[in-house]
């Protein structure tokens, strides 16, 4: 296969990726907490024009850098707006808020798109770098970012962490270009760094700037570009990423402090602190490519100052720096699928260059990929069928789906365990195309299931049928999840106490209930219009007498 064809399989796999991604992005109601942080944030924006200082509640929303929420901001008429409150019946029966909310999923999530295309680009073309003399190995690298778990779990929502991932993927090339093949891209790195500081802070220099700087340092003896080359990263990084926050320092007492916190994650939620061991099963978080990411990241630590060195530091290191702060999560370790999938590809490059001479621990390992493939179908049929519940308590899948599901994956497994190895890139796009119909059916099913729904949402419609122009008011110290805000299409006012809420016969309190508590009693000359589950606990709406 010529590095022509390749780049044309590139662009298929690509396309057959994005097509199949995008036709989920409206199913599932805006119920995951990391995007409707964003898009709480954007309609707020988009309503009260704050587009400088963006605002949540109507407190400033400084803790994270506002790009990608004045991104989906530009993407939200003000027209859409207005039929957010529109409870007129549509033809189907349905209130005409409800199209518009899916309208609304839909312009927020398409984006995500673009930023998947940056991703798999930017991959393929760092693979043409480390395999110069194979586009396969490219092809290999593109097909293990766009299918693995962490992005067919976090690649369907907007979100900080997917944006991200696109400036570090294009923040990686733009380096790349410069250091391995001496062109002047550094001005061009600088200001991509500066879009990725401006989307989640400096963690970004974590993941790209602390590895290549490490690698070039132990590389300059041979490197074909000075260290001081470094230095034309300043100009872009610092106008595109340091003047909105030198803005906020002078314009928002605290802010300093706010920011400590959330660099340092110290007090940066009240959840209890994770393992400190979590991001140590990072390889298990590209399934299924962890077999040929280990074999890779192993290889690269041994080959001292090499490009897959590089890579494997560009994911050991971060995962040492982030593994200091209490607060873990999983997607935090999204932007380290693209070192990831140079080291799959990388391992890949090593059956190659094998030829026919394969090995027995080469079979091995194109064996236990197999298994990898094998279980992502069987195992989402079997979890689909006993341990996956819809919203009202049935499985995910019928019997009849669950066995299609197994006998693909079983099938898809047994092809690459049977396969010679030296077919290792095409029992790569087996395990590809495989992953691209699982992430499908687990988006539907994820669409149906309790996690997929909002849980606010009937209490934002009890409100609004109450009163549509009604204010809503939280007490401090109860944070009210912000798909509330979104659903009532407006601000969730703080209170220090009921005593605050205006007589205007217009106004809510929101009151939570913990699932400690046997009962929550209506403040003195209130009563309740509703309530709802909120995971184990309770919210309530209360409303004068």
């Amino acid at each position: 296969m010529d590095a022509r064809c390749t780049s044309r399989w590139a662009i298929a796999s690509a396309i057959l990726m994005l097509l199949m991604l995008g036709m989920t992005l409206g199913w599932s109601e805006l119920s995951s907490g990391s995007e409707n942080l964003v898009v709480a944030t954007s309609l707020e924006t988009r309503r009260e024009a704050n587009w400088m200082l963006p605002t949540l509640d109507g407190e400033p929303r400084v803790r994270k850098p506002p790009l990608v929420a004045w991104m989906t901001a530009s993407l939200i008429p003000d027209s859409l707006v207005v039929r957010l409150d529109d409870f007129s019946i549509a033809q189907d029966g349905s209130y005409a808020r409800d199209g518009a909310y899916v309208e609304l999923a839909w312009r927020v999530r398409l984006p995500v798109l673009l930023a998947i295309a940056v991703i798999l680009g930017c991959v393929y073309r760092l693979g043409r770098m480390i395999s110069p003399g194979d586009a396969r190995v490219a092809l290999v690298a593109m097909w293990a970012v766009g299918s693995g778990y962490l992005m067919l779990r976090f690649g369907r929502n907007v979100t900080t962490d997917i944006w991200l991932t696109a400036w570090v993927a294009a923040s990686h090339l733009a380096i790349a270009e410069s250091l391995v093949r001496g062109r002047p891209a550094m001005v061009m790195a600088g200001m991509l760094l500066g879009l990725g500081f401006m989307t989640k802070g400096p963690v970004v220099l974590v993941f790209t700037v602390l590895p290549w700087i490490v690698w070039h340092a132990m590389c300059r003896g041979r490197a074909r570009v000075p260290m001081r080359r470094w230095l034309w990263v300043l100009p872009g990084f610092l106008i595109v990423g340091l003047s909105w926050f030198a803005y906020v320092a002078t314009s928002v007492e605290g802010v300093i402090e706010v920011w400590t916190r959330e660099v340092s994650r110290v007090g940066a939620t009240g959840n209890a602190g994770d393992s400190p061991v979590k991001y140590l099963l990072f390889p298990f978080y590209v399934a299924p490519w962890t077999v040929l990411l280990l074999v890779g990241l192993i290889d690269g630590l041994r080959r001292f100052r090499s490009k897959a060195w590089l890579w494997a530091i560009a994911v050991v290191l971060p995962i040492l720096v982030m593994s200091l702060a209490p607060d873990r999560k999983d997607r935090y370790l999204l932007p380290l699928i693209i070192p990831a999938a140079m080291l799959v590809g990388h391992a890949v490059r090593l059956i190659l260059q094998k030829g026919e001479d394969v090995e027995r621990v080469d079979v091995m390992v194109k064996r236990l990929h197999g298994v990898m493939t094998g279980l992502a179908g069987a195992g989402l049929g079997a979890a689909g069928l006993w341990a996956l519940k819809r919203s009202d308590g049935e499985p995910w899948f019928g019997v009849g789906v669950a066995i299609m599901l197994g006998l693909v994956g079983l099938a898809a497994g047994a092809l690459i365990w049977r396969g010679h190895a030296m077919r290792i890139v095409r029992w790569c796009g087996v395990t590809f195309v495989l992953m691209l119909v699982v992430q499908v059916i687990v988006a539907r099913g994820y669409s149906m299931s309790r996690e997929g729904k909002s849980e606010m949402k009937p209490l934002a419609e009890m409100i609004m049928r109450w009163n549509v122009d009604a204010r809503i008011y939280q007490i401090a110290g109860s944070y009210a999840p912000p798909d509330l805000n979104i659903y009532a299409n407006r601000a969730v006012e703080w209170i220090d106490s009921v005593d605050e809420v205006p007589h205007d016969g217009m106004s809510v309190v929101v009151m939570h209930q913990s699932h400690r508590e046997a009962t929550i009693d209506p403040p003195a000359g209130f009563e309740s219009i509703g309530w709802v589950w909120r995971d184990r606990n309770r919210w309530w709406a209360f409303v004068r007498k």
